[in-house]
């Protein structure tokens, strides 16, 4: 496939689209948004990684969900403290070089600790890819954070987020009858549970990494999800296979060992890069 397009997007935050498909008492980042497939191959012990299940007495809801996430926890620095001291976060502004520093604890002896980040131009371009995935899907938009606690860190997702939606997407959303809205993660998890669907919800990284894994077991493989990375221009992607290299059956076969891999999340990469073909190329007849 012939991607011409720059993509400057460096981040690895979800955007999960949900919809659920009834089936009557049957089992359902890196960079970009990851979808997942709309499908079921009954009696294949596949990993999907994009689905959610509630059962009833007589029915289950399998609800697709499709994910997109920005970096934040995978690409934090993390340390073990040994001894007794003093844990700062140190910023460094290279117009003065005047050291900025917040006391993050005290130690009085072992422990351990964290510092992450993200730029505003990865949770801009994570926020425009999210409000033209969910117009291209023509359903809403929900991302959840925990602004509550992170004040400053989500809290920043969340503004940006609705600057964007202001700015640019309100009165699209509105022309098409569907909207934006900020959620905490805790109520947003419970929502997907009990909702039939029929949304994105955009995630941070490790929150769209659980949930979506959460989703993805409904139909019980990796094997049945598309993974599809997004530009924030909305042209430019990169379809994959969504379990990756497959690590342990590789390792089998190492050994010798015989292995079986499911392929359909291989062919779902190239349905997905060529059904992308055929939108930019307005070609209905390889859409379909």
């Amino acid at each position: 496939m012939d991607y011409t397009t720059s993509c400057e997007w460096r981040t690895t935050d979800r955007c999960i689209p949900v919809d659920w498909i009834m089936k009557t008492l049957t089992a359902e980042g890196k960079h970009g948004i990851q979808w997942t497939a709309q499908n079921q191959l009954d009696d294949l012990d596949f990993t999907d990684d994009l689905a959610l299940m509630s059962h009833t007495h007589e029915q289950m809801q399998i609800k697709t969900t499709r994910v997109a996430t920005v970096s934040a926890s995978y690409k934090a620095t993390d340390m073990v403290i040994k001894e007794q001291g003093v844990l700062e976060l140190v910023f460094t502004p290279k117009s003065s070089g005047l050291e900025k520093r917040v006391k993050v604890f005290d130690f009085n002896g072992g422990g351990i600790g964290l510092s992450m980040y993200n730029t505003d131009e990865s949770i801009y371009g994570f926020a425009r890819s999210c409000f033209e995935y969910a117009l291209n899907k023509n359903w809403p938009l929900y991302l959840s954070t925990k602004n509550t606690i992170l004040k400053q860190y989500d809290g920043r997702f969340k503004d940006i987020f609705q600057e964007v939606y202001s700015q640019d997407y309100q009165k699209k959303f509105e022309n098409n009858k569907i909207w934006y809205e900020h959620r905490l993660i805790d109520d947003m998890v419970a929502q997907t549970l009990k909702s039939d669907g029929g949304f994105v919800w955009a995630c941070k990284n490790y929150d769209g990494d659980v949930q979506s894994d959460v989703i993805a077991q409904g139909y019980g493989s990796l094997g049945l999800m598309t993974s599809v990375l997004m530009c924030p221009d909305g042209k430019t992607i990169e379809s994959e296979a969504a379990h990756g290299t497959v690590t342990r059956h590789y390792r089998e076969h190492q050994k010798g060992l015989p292995t079986s891999t499911n392929p359909i999340a291989s062919i779902f990469a190239w349905t997905r890069g060529l059904e992308h073909r055929g939108k930019l190329d307005g070609n209905n007849q390889l859409i379909e």
